[in-house]
């Protein structure tokens, strides 16, 4: 911005011109050549600006704008740089007057309140001359000005108080008379370079230096007289005492300065010699730490003292072992002072112990007051009321690392500014001031005290070497366990610890019996009851539990088994503690159920009905077993204490009390419901009771109940030819040959449910019909894990299959739906992994107490690759997936919504996996499936001149009235749909006609091509479920083949060996049976003997000979060539041709057979084909 426009100084030029020639003539008043006037804008309380002037003139007026609020004088300097110092070049003129003020200083604020109080004021000047080119500074000595937002003055720059405002200017307008006749300057006579031709100041006068120098450097010392320049001021002054350590042979002038070496060799050092040698000063040692000849370790807090005072009290932490020997505080002067030593408290989370209630190790003298009035006590007048005091404790001892507490007893103390102190904290009337340490010095002289046991007494701790107790000896208690817990009870004796006596047994001075399961600490896990059994009669006094302290508990007592099961026995309840340190915490807690009459040898059972008590997690409670919340059995068991006394001589005994049974025992004192009548054969508490039709049965009569009960309708599968009531129980066959089963034969998935093992549910589980094949389900579900949202389990795949399913248990009925995300196991955790598939279900199937199956399936079932683990991810607020917490599966894992990786727990859940994928697999159909891998016979058509959106066909080539884009040929009007499903094209007439599409030769509604079963005589050859023939030999063996293993040995040897080649396997229906062969019939062909041979192997010995094989099963049914679609029905019998033959001795030589048993040996027969009518012709000719 110092640089001028070449415009504005042609311009400027121009107005010097005219000035110089107005000026000549005596009428220059002033001109203007530098207007940058305008509205403030941008900065207040600036204090200058940077000029420079193109033409040489004399200065006539400034106009500024300025605050109103501040007295206002405007002086003009020389430019002295942009820097700090921007306003102390030197003064060539100031403005002829001072504009006084007219408001207040917080007018100028312009944050506050704008430009409202700067206003345009004119400042004049008498024979202020200006030089062409250089650079002024308008410098408001008093006041501020405005900048402007548009001034735009690129030969200057504004200026706040300590530089530069860059990239501003102020709002300004400068007039000046030219004047070239103008000679610059020194105009002051007393100047030694005084111009007397010079018409204006320049600031350039000079005085003479103390050497007579003009404008010389040399300065006038007051002390050292005339020196070459002021930075040598002084420099005579200094040590002349040359035994001072800091003598300085230079100096000429003594100025005081002479210092002493001190004993640590410091010169001018504070240390001193001391009892203890050298402290204080650099030595590192106070110089207060020489207390009674030892140098002590001083902790010490900061010592500048800040309000508050009042103060009581300080802990600190030992940094030394010895003896404490003085205590240093600054304490008010207006009252008494003394301290207490104490130790530390003991810490106690639910009763914190007063800071100043520990044990007293010592006490200090008492310092009296020095001054009168307690207001020297307050801090809000100042701190002259504290001053430094010194305690003396006479030798008490302390151990390093330990805390201990100061306590004035007496006196009030003042706080540290720094409350910086790690060891400890200032105490108040209140308490504990953690934000504050007291002004405080602790004095220790070390010795070489030995802190512990001093008792040889004690069980152990026991240190021979200690001088000072540090109460770590440990004693025997009553039982003589060292350490132990057990406590002598003025009348139970020696009980808890290792007694074998719990604390619970002492009741009213007395000790009871105990029935415990509390061989271990509990764990944090929790059930909701516990069955037990009473081992001998006598009365419950309490029972103890291991409960959260914070919550109340309420358990019911009842009996679980005999005439009274399910009685209420009782109730008792605790209520919650409150105490806030308690929170959280378990503990065992004693219940009073005031003496219950309890039997022996019966089972009880407590049930929580608010709260629940913490288990045992590793052993087993043998005499019954832990209750869950939803009221089932847990094979846990609670941890509890059981309180009974024993009752005195005819105090307690169990029976019947009523005299008109006759089990009547006058001595019972507690009926047990025992009580029993006489039963209809006479036996008192039998069991026989009088069936109507039936007569009196059961107890002694030896006639069972129930066989007067059953099924009395003899085509019934069921029938029980001695019922003599029917119970209406009589049964059928089901599809799987189970009497009264409840499996029944589906269209798609033929015989399931029941005990097929086929769950029916799976049956149309979407694309395909599926079973269970990875689960890790039980018999019951335990709750000990919940996974809740973006919970899941990771798996490994068994087998290469598609995933269609997966059924979960879930812990209750939810809200909204619930979704299954499969991930591939390829992101950075178990959450990020490939989304392979999704699916959402609502509907929710309850196991009371045990939760519930959610089946979801699968948008669109997922092919799984054998020995891959994948990811099921749970979706939805409304999951609570349960799991037992136990390692169910190998390979996989359950993981909770934070889980990075899976845990080695398992959550309930099984797979449903299919190896084909069900669905319509013609493309031309409405409701093609790209994903099916096996046609089920759901492809639906559109109607006739319809598309599948029921729109009128947009094509029909052939015109068969089928849409050209369902049609399989648009140029074949005999070819289009099968929309019926019957197996035959509904164009096969020529026109689009499904009544009219083929032959039906059974009858059944069914085109013979797509009929698996025409055969009338077949049983099923119009079942809807369109499959293979079956019927009469269904199950008939499929005889594949026969060979012969083995000839004979000889001809007349039957230990020839035939093997025989039987298909086996299950029918697709049921009754179940199988192609089993039991039956060989070997016909003898040409004088071969006939055989008829039980199979109870697979491989026969017979005679030599030529045969004709046919086998039957068990029911006579003679074998077939094949079984197609797995059923023989309607296979014509198959016989099946062998030949035996025999080793016999050609030539000398054994082993040559005769495989067609013509008497010639194979080597020399021509003709070795049984078959061949020519095959035994004695002439040896080649076969006919």
């Amino acid at each position: 911005m110092h640089h001028l426009n070449p415009i504005l100084h042609r311009f400027t030029a121009l107005l010097w011109a005219v000035g110089l020639t107005l000026s000549t003539s005596g009428q220059c008043p002033g001109e203007v050549f530098m207007d940058y006037s305008g509205a403030p804008c941008g900065y207040g309380l600036m204090k200058g600006q940077t000029f420079t002037v193109p033409s040489d003139g004399n200065l006539t007026s400034i106009q500024l704008t300025v605050c109103s609020g501040t007295v206002s004088e405007l002086a003009i300097r020389q430019y002295n740089g942009d820097g700090s110092d921007w306003a102390e070049g030197s003064i060539i003129g100031t403005a002829d007057a001072i504009l006084p003020a007219s408001g207040s200083v917080a007018d100028c604020y312009v944050s506050v309140n704008g430009f409202l109080h700067y206003t345009e004021h004119t400042f004049t000047f008498a024979n202020v001359g200006l030089q062409a080119g250089s650079t002024y500074v308008m410098h408001l000595i008093q006041g501020a000005a405005a900048t402007g937002c548009a001034v735009g003055y690129s030969g200057g720059q504004a200026f706040h108080g300590s530089g530069p405002q860059v990239g501003t200017d102020l709002v300004f307008t400068l007039t000046h008379c030219p004047d070239p006749a103008l000679v610059f300057g020194c105009t002051s006579p007393s100047a030694c370079n005084y111009d007397a031709a010079a018409t204006s100041e320049d600031g350039s006068c000079l005085s003479l230096d103390c050497l007579g120098q003009c404008g010389g450097t040399a300065y006038l010392d007051p002390d050292c007289g005339c020196l070459a320049s002021e930075a040598e001021a002084g420099s005579c002054l200094g040590c002349t005492d040359s035994s001072a350590c800091n003598y300085d042979a230079t100096a000429t002038v003594e100025d005081g300065s002479c210092l002493p070496t001190d004993c640590h060799g410091e010169c001018g050092g504070s240390a001193v010699v001391t009892d203890c040698g050298c402290i204080g000063g650099n030595t590192g040692i106070p110089a207060n730490a020489c207390v009674d000849g030892c140098t002590t370790d001083v902790i010490a807090t900061d010592s500048t003292g800040c309000s508050p005072g009042l103060m009581e009290g300080q802990s600190f932490t030992a940094t030394t072992t010895g003896y404490v020997k003085q205590i240093w505080l600054k304490v008010c002067c207006a009252t008494d002072a003394q301290v207490t030593l104490r130790a530390s408290p003991a810490p106690d989370a639910c009763s914190p112990p007063s800071w100043n209630s520990s044990e007293i190790l010592g006490v200090s003298n008492l310092v009296s007051a020095t001054c009168s009035g307690l207001a020297n006590c307050l801090t809000g007048g100042g701190l002259d009321g504290y001053a430094w005091t010194t305690f003396e404790v006479n030798d008490l001892p302390v151990q390093a690392g330990q805390q201990y507490v100061i306590e004035l007893n007496e006196g009030v103390a003042l706080s540290s500014c720094a409350a910086n102190y790690a060891g400890g904290t200032a105490f108040d009337a209140a308490g504990a001031e953690p934000a504050r340490d007291l002004v405080m010095e602790v004095h220790t002289c070390a010795a070489g005290l030995v802190f512990g046991c001093t008792d040889a007494a004690a069980c152990s701790g026991y240190d021979a070497s200690a001088t000072h107790d540090d109460g770590s000896c440990v004693y025997a208690d009553c039982h003589g366990t060292c350490g132990g817990s057990a406590i002598l009870d003025p009348q139970c004796g020696c009980i808890g610890g290792a007694t074998g006596i719990r604390l619970e047994q002492c009741v009213d001075g007395a000790l009871q019996e105990a029935l415990a399961h509390d061989g271990e600490a509990p764990c944090s896990a929790t059930l909701a009851g516990q069955t037990f059994t009473m081992p001998a009669d006598g009365f419950l006094t309490l029972a103890a539990f291991n409960v959260l302290l914070s919550a109340g508990q309420t358990v019911e007592l009842y009996r679980e088994d005999g005439p009274l099961a399910g009685a209420l026995m009782g109730t008792a309840s605790r209520s919650a503690d409150g105490t806030a340190c308690l929170a959280g915490t378990h503990d065992w807690q004693s219940l009073d159920f005031g003496g219950i009459a309890m039997e022996g040898g019966r089972q009880y059972r407590f049930t929580f009905t608010s709260g629940n008590a913490r288990r045992i997690c590793s052993s087993d409670y043998p005499g019954g077993n832990g209750i869950t919340s939803a009221g089932t059995a847990s094979p846990e068991d609670l941890a509890f204490r059981i309180i009974h006394r024993t009752p005195s001589a005819g105090e307690l005994s169990w029976g019947c009390s009523d005299p008109s049974f006759c089990n009547y025992d006058p001595s019972v004192t507690h009926e047990n419901g025992s009580c029993a009548p006489i039963d209809c054969h006479g036996d008192c508490a039998g069991s026989a009771t009088v069936v109507p039709g039936c007569g009196c049965v059961g107890g002694n009569t030896g006639i069972d109940p129930a066989s007067c009960f059953g099924c009395m309708d003899p085509t019934a599968c069921n029938y029980a030819p001695d019922a003599m009531i029917d119970d209406g129980s009589c049964g059928v066959y089901d599809c799987h040959g189970t009497c009264g089963g409840t499996a029944v034969n589906d269209p798609i998935c033929g015989c399931i449910g029941g005990e097929t093992g086929i769950d029916s549910t799976l049956c149309h589980v979407p694309h395909c019909q599926g079973a269970t094949t990875l689960s890790t389900y039980s018999e019951t579900f335990d709750m000990n894990y919940i996974g809740f949202a973006n919970s899941g389990q990771t798996f490994t795949a068994e087998a290469t299959t598609f995933l269609s399913a997966v059924r979960l248990r879930q812990l209750d009925d939810p809200a909204a739906a619930l979704t299954v995300e499969l991930r591939a196991n390829d992101g950075v955790d178990v959450h990020a992994g490939t989304l392979l598939a999704t699916g959402s279900e609502t509907l929710w199937t309850d196991t009371p107490g045990e939760g519930g199956d959610i089946l979801v399936n699968f948008d669109t079932p997922a092919a799984l690759q054998s020995g891959t683990t994948y990811i099921l991810q749970l979706v939805g607020g409304d999951w609570k997936a349960i799991g037992p917490y136990l390692n169910l599966l190998a390979g996989g894992g359950a993981f909770s919504g934070l889980d990075a990786a899976a845990n080695e727990h398992d959550l309930y859940f099984e797979l449903v996996t299919c190896s084909d994928l069900l669905g319509c697999t013609v493309s031309s159909a409405c409701n093609y499936d790209a994903s099916a891998t096996v046609d089920d016979g759901t492809c639906a058509y559109p109607v006739a001149g319809q598309d599948c959106s029921g729109n009128p066909c947009a094509a029909d080539a052939d015109g068969d009235g089928i849409c050209e884009a369902v049609d399989l040929d648009d140029s074949d009007p005999f070819v289009c749909v099968d929309s019926d499903n019957d197996g035959c094209d509904d164009c096969i007439s020529g026109t689009f006609n499904p009544a009219d599409d083929g032959d039906d030769i059974d009858g059944d509604g069914r085109c013979d091509s797509g009929d698996l079963c025409t055969d009338l005589s077949a049983d099923n050859y119009d079942d809807p479920a369109n499959g293979v023939c079956q019927g009469t030999c269904d199950n008939a063996p499929v005889f594949e083949g026969i060979e012969t293993t083995d000839p004979a040995s000889g001809p007349e040897v039957p230990d020839g060996r035939v093997a025989l080649t039987l298909s086996s396997g299950s029918l697709p229906f049921t009754p179940a049976s199988s192609f089993e062969a039991t039956t060989l019939v070997l016909t003898g062909i040409n004088g071969s003997a006939d055989y008829t041979l039980a199979l109870d192997a697979e491989t026969v010995s017979v005679l030599p000979g030529f045969y004709s094989a046919v086998v039957f099963n068990d029911g006579g049914c003679p074998g077939v060539a094949s079984a197609p679609g797995g059923t023989a029905f309607g296979q014509p019998a198959v016989e099946r041709l062998v030949i035996v033959g025999y080793a016999q001795c050609c030539g000398g030589v054994c082993g040559i057979y005769d495989r067609d048993t013509d008497g010639i040996c194979d080597n020399e027969d021509n003709c070795t084909d049984r078959t061949a009518p020519n095959f035994d012709d004695p002439a040896n000719g080649p076969c006919d």
